[in-house]
């Protein structure tokens, strides 16, 4: 388990980007293929250590979001099994953001982290 307090939170100069987790898998996939394709099934990209944020909310029965009363959370799962990987093999740190409660109540789960990537700046 992960507190969202604790969880990997490096200052980098630029804040970093928001980014959801399934966006991301798809992207480091993608370029993870490409690189690889380019330099002979190459496996390792280096993202010269950047931190990258990404939104989670809780995605029964793959991934779990409990929110804390004091404002942590602590989130566990499939999502954040395969973001460790990622981080450890693609050479990147990343913070945890919640999704934003009010935007849940008002546009539902996922949409409300897609809103939260597009509208939110979150540093």
């Amino acid at each position: 388990m992960t507190e969202g307090g604790n969880t990997y939170r490096p200052k980098w100069k630029n804040g970093g980007i928001l980014l959801s987790s399934s966006v991301a898998i798809t992207i480091f996939f993608l370029i993870g293929l490409t690189t690889s394709q380019s330099s002979h099934l190459k496996t390792h990209v280096d993202y010269r250590g950047a931190n990258l944020k990404f939104v989670v909310f809780h995605n029964p029965p793959f991934d779990t979001f409990i929110r804390n009363p004091n404002g942590t959370f602590i989130f566990y799962g499939v999502a954040l099994n395969v973001l460790q990987w990622m981080a450890a093999n693609f050479n990147f740190t990343y913070t945890l953001v919640a999704v934003n409660q009010t935007l849940v109540d008002t546009f539902g789960t996922h949409e409300a982290s897609f809103y939260q990537l597009i509208n939110d700046k979150v540093f």
